[in-house]
């Protein structure tokens, strides 16, 4: 049984890796198997390796003289059967490590890939990957999560949204298609697993009075705040972000944000855009202009007293949720704000690209069916018309 063996053995020296040790050669027997046919009388046989089992088992191949008369062709066949067994018994599931985990693979793509996402993306994965995979997956070896684990997983996730269940299942999918890439493993066994269906609430719109009640009784700079994301369509990020090199005689330059601690460049591409001015962002800009002692072209727009970001989630606690409830108006989000530029440009009767261009949203597509919505007086407004159409009223 040496001679199959043979070509595959070789020495690993361990001291670079292990300088603690004294420097000697280990030998190692590699997966890939060369053979030789042999003459057994009326047949051709070879003797080889199955490492798909535990322990390794020694197996055996024939194939008649009948069939295969010369060794020339038994030889090419033994070739050809031994590329399939080579292939299996190298397989990633196979030959992964002890060290090969679910944390350890995290550590990697956390080494090489994060680096190349955008702050935003790379802080909710290390959420993700902190708060539920690697306490659940990380002591695993790769080869051993199951879809069936992984979906019972995704089922026991009862107190966390539909949203941030996929969420959560695209990072898990991320991360391993990273590790098949590497050849850490053969196959994802993230996809598909069933996930929650997507509940979207009916978001109710307040109408154009309540949103001047709104925007008059906020306190500064939140008021400001809000109008540049009605009427700009500018994210809160982008708000916060804004710099005052960034003001143009007729237009804003929209070209970064500012996200959970960090500056970043544009949610998406599109998002990189230009604003046009109208009177009521101009008020706004210059009333924040003179209550600030912040006037570089590099300084913020927005900012606290030390020059320093504004926190979304203070201004939300401290003077949009206090208002809302002051005005007995339903509870809204910052982001609820900038959702009403992309109704009210098409009450205005503004084309979808143009609200799209403003938004800085990648295609139409979402504009209209994710951020647009509508108000109750318009659908009777139609239901109307189409009755005035049959009858002629």
């Amino acid at each position: 049984m040496n001679a199959p063996m043979a070509s595959s053995l070789k020495y690993l020296d361990l001291t670079g890796i292990c300088p603690d040790v004294k420097p000697r050669r280990v030998l190692v027997r590699e997966r890939y198997q060369d053979v030789t046919v042999k003459d057994f009388g009326d047949k051709w046989r070879i003797d080889y390796w199955d490492y798909t089992t535990t322990p390794r088992t020694k197996r055996g191949k024939k194939w008649s003289k009948k069939y295969v008369p010369t060794k020339r062709e038994a030889q090419k066949r033994a070739d050809e059967f031994m590329e399939q067994v080579n292939e299996r018994n190298n397989s990633p599931q196979l030959c992964s490590n002890d060290g090969d985990t679910f944390s350890s693979l995290a550590k990697m793509y956390r080494e090489k890939i994060s680096c190349h996402l955008k702050n935003s993306t790379r802080m909710n994965y290390d959420f993700y990957l902190d708060t539920y995979l690697i306490p659940k997956f990380g002591d695993t070896r790769l080869n051993r999560i199951r879809r069936v684990a992984v979906q019972d997983f995704v089922n026991a996730q009862t107190n966390l949204a539909p949203k941030t269940i996929r969420n959560l299942h695209g990072c898990f999918r991320v991360v391993l298609n990273e590790g098949k890439r590497w050849g850490l493993l053969k196959e994802n066994p993230v996809v598909g697993v069933r996930l929650p269906r997507l509940i979207r609430r009916q978001r109710s719109l307040m109408t154009p009075a309540d949103i001047r009640k709104v925007l008059e009784a906020l306190p500064s700079p939140t008021n400001a705040i809000a109008t540049l994301m009605i009427n700009g369509s500018l994210r809160f990020g982008e708000v916060a972000a804004l710099r005052w090199k960034r003001i143009l005689p007729d237009r804003i330059q929209i070209q970064e944000r500012f996200y959970e601690g960090e500056f970043d460049d544009t949610k998406t591409d599109a998002g990189d855009r230009e604003i046009p001015l109208n009177a009521a962002i101009k008020k706004c800009l210059e009333a924040a202009w003179k209550n600030t002692k912040y006037r570089k072209p590099n300084d913020l727009v927005f900012c606290a007293g030390n020059g320093a970001p504004l926190n979304r989630r203070n201004l939300l606690k401290r003077h949009l949720k206090p208002t809302l409830e002051k005005l007995n108006l339903p509870h809204c989000t910052f982001h609820d704000l900038r959702r009403l530029h992309s109704s009210l440009s098409m009450r205005t009767g503004a084309s979808p690209e143009v609200t799209r261009d403003n938004m800085g949203h990648s295609t139409v597509d979402v504009t209209q069916n994710i951020y647009t919505g509508t108000w109750w007086e318009q659908r009777a407004a139609a239901v109307e018309g189409i009755s005035n159409l049959i009858w002629g009223k």
